[in-house]
């Protein structure tokens, strides 16, 4: 599911249900953030020098509040 909000909700959804339980619904929402910026990578491609930097940035914020995110877990 390319969506992390859609995912977001099916997670919280399926952790109000018992299905999920807390670490493994921030692990999943986590990694949802984390795989949206391959359309900022998709996007990057081309002869664009500010393209590249803004897919960089974007995928560095993402990566970097992941792995603090995985830190407090």
């Amino acid at each position: 599911m390319q969506s992390s909000s859609a995912t977001v909700v099916l997670v919280l959804t399926a952790a109000s249900s018992g299905i999920v339980d807390y670490r493994m619904g921030a692990a999943l929402i986590m990694g949802a953030f984390l795989g949206t910026t391959i359309t900022a990578v998709l996007g990057a491609i081309g002869p664009f020098p500010l393209k590249k930097q803004t897919a960089f940035g974007h995928v560095f914020f993402n990566l970097f509040s992941v792995v603090l995110g995985l830190l407090f877990l």
